[in-house]
């Protein structure tokens, strides 16, 4: 052997750039966009939780109820909707035929003499407004205005 050669393996092996001020190399900054679009998407998902709250609150503030039927497809997508706090909404169930299922002591208010013809049903108890059919977010957050 020569003086000239190299006499550890590690003699042959070049420093690779990290990056820094120089450049070069894999610093991880295309993680940022990722961990922010996550952040985001967070906290849009406890904003609208929370936003269900609000807007369930408001509404049996606005004195509205709802009329449901169980077995109802269309209920059971306003239930969905409304989510964990469909609970502060107050709730009637009724059968097809119009009667009354719930405990007798909590008795709906009544509909200014009309018949419910479809399920859910919403009715305001303050303004007699009456909204059929299941609501999305949008159009219970303007009913709860």
């Amino acid at each position: 052997m020569s003086a000239e050669e190299p006499t550890n393996i590690m003699d042959y092996v070049q420093p690779v750039a990290t990056g820094g001020a120089e450049g070069g190399g894999c610093t991880g900054w295309w993680k940022l966009p990722l961990v922010a679009a996550a952040l985001v998407i967070v906290a849009i998902a406890i904003i609208w939780f929370l936003a269900k709250d609000v807007i369930a609150k408001r509404l049996a503030d606005k004195g509205w109820v709802l009329y449901v039927m169980p077995g109802c497809g269309a209920c059971a997508k306003q239930e969905e909707v409304l989510g964990y706090y469909g609970y502060l909404v107050p709730h009637y169930p009724f059968a097809g035929t119009g009667e009354y299922l719930g405990d007798p002591k909590t008795m709906p208010p009544p509909i200014s003499g009309k018949v419910i013809k479809a399920y859910p049903t919403w009715y305001n108890t303050s303004t007699k407004k009456i909204v059929v059919g299941a609501q999305n977010e949008i159009e219970l957050a303007k009913m709860a205005e």
